[in-house]
């Protein structure tokens, strides 16, 4: 009623006089000069006469106001979720979103998605976006019909980016894994059911899976990016054990310095620039010269004897 309030009592009237008095014959009390405020009227008759005197002459007409049920389609509130949130064959009943409305009226898909049933909605059908559902209660008497809608808003993120082959020392944990996103969260089985911890050791050969979180709606992405593990064992170069040499050596064999754990293939470094490093090779392949060429002299006097005793 309040679309229609106040009522101007004078446009239900023709051919009246000026200067008449309006009377409200029931006494509500939503009188103001001529007008009616509808809105303190419940339902039924209301009667409100109009006076005019013109000397000993009186005439009076009657304005009766009727207030009927008029249809109520509630008040609506919007459903928003995040598609990360569904869960198996999920749906929602349209009337959990009005109240104060009347039954008897009808839903409408107004985008014809073609999901809605009844007054039920298969959530699981619609993708990421907005869908509109009006509620009409249809029109009584002399009152027109009302309509309510009811917006569903699905919201979802695309999955963050990653490499899909990531490579590691045997001491990586989940929180050495690269993503790029916003709160990326790792989870350990592609179904994203199983979140894994930040200090969870890395697994050689495993997949993990990425999710980010939309910093706006705060829903995780319903899709992950994948990621393979793979893990390296970490080179061990040994344990050193102090290493006393006299000034008169001229030569020492590094390796006589470690604790003899170290794997094989590695090379050393002269770290401080000593030069000596050098100096060590070089006095090495002078030692395997001497020895070649004392092989050779050796050789040289086997045949000469041979020569002789022949």
């Amino acid at each position: 009623m309040a679309a229609n309030s106040p009522l101007d009592l004078f446009g239900q009237l023709t051919g009246e006089d000026i200067g008449g008095t309006w009377n409200d014959d029931n006494a509500t009390g939503a009188l103001t000069a001529a007008n009616v405020d509808l809105t303190l009227l419940a339902i039924g008759i209301y009667n409100f006469s109009y006076t005019v005197v013109n000397g000993n002459c009186t005439s009076t007409s009657i304005v009766p106001v009727t207030v009927e049920i008029a249809p109520e389609a509630g008040t609506a509130t919007n459903f928003d979720i995040c598609i990360s949130d569904f869960t198996t064959g999920q749906t929602l009943d349209l009337f959990n979103q009005l109240t104060g409305n009347d039954a008897g009226g009808a839903w409408n898909d107004d985008d014809t998605t073609g999901v809605l049933s009844g007054s039920n909605v298969d959530l699981t059908l619609l993708s990421t976006g907005s869908y509109d559902f009006t509620y009409t209660v249809p029109a009584l008497g002399t009152c027109a019909s009302d309509s309510v809608t009811v917006t569903i808003t699905l919201n979802d993120i695309a999955a963050p980016s990653a490499s899909m082959n990531q490579d590691f020392c045997d001491n990586a944990t989940v929180a050495d894994l690269v993503a790029t996103g916003n709160n990326i969260q790792w989870y350990e089985d592609a179904a994203l059911t199983m979140l894994s911890n930040s200090t969870d050791a890395l697994i050689d050969g495993e997949d993990y899976y990425a999710t980010q979180i939309d910093g706006l709606t705060n829903c995780e992405s319903s899709v992950a990016v994948a990621v393979v593990v793979t893990i390296f064992n970490t080179p061990n170069t040994g344990i050193d054990v102090p290493l006393t040499v006299c000034s008169d050596v001229t030569a020492v064999d590094l390796f006589s310095a470690l604790d003899g754990s170290q794997d094989n293939g590695g090379i050393w470094l002269d770290t401080d620039g000593t030069g000596a490093l050098l100096v060590i090779c070089l006095m090495l392949l002078w030692l395997l010269m001497e020895v070649m060429i004392l092989n050779m002299q050796l050789l040289e006097m086997l045949r000469v004897q041979i020569v002789l005793l022949s």
